[in-house]
């Protein structure tokens, strides 16, 4: 699940998931070119503790399925435009 670690509203599904449900929180953002705020993503799962239990905690880099597809879309015409080009 995408979180955003500036918003701590969307913190506060967690406390409606059932119990020992696994969550894995996407925090990471992995399509930029920047460093993840550390402090920032630190401060939310520990949030995130207040909710549910550390042990049925994970995190991981954001996916963002739109992006992804954008992306593919753009590799397929860059790699199309490539073949067609010798």
């Amino acid at each position: 699940m995408p979180f955003d670690v500036a918003d701590d509203y969307s913190i506060e599904i967690l406390s409606h998931l059932p119990k020992g449900k696994k969550v894995v929180m996407g925090l990471i953002d992995a399509h930029s070119p920047f460093p993840d705020d550390k402090d920032a993503i630190i401060r939310f799962v520990r949030k995130a503790k207040r909710h549910i239990n550390p042990a049925f905690l994970a995190i991981s880099p954001k996916t963002d399925s739109a992006c992804l597809a954008t992306r593919h879309a753009v590799s397929s015409t860059t790699t199309n435009g490539l073949k067609s080009n010798p």
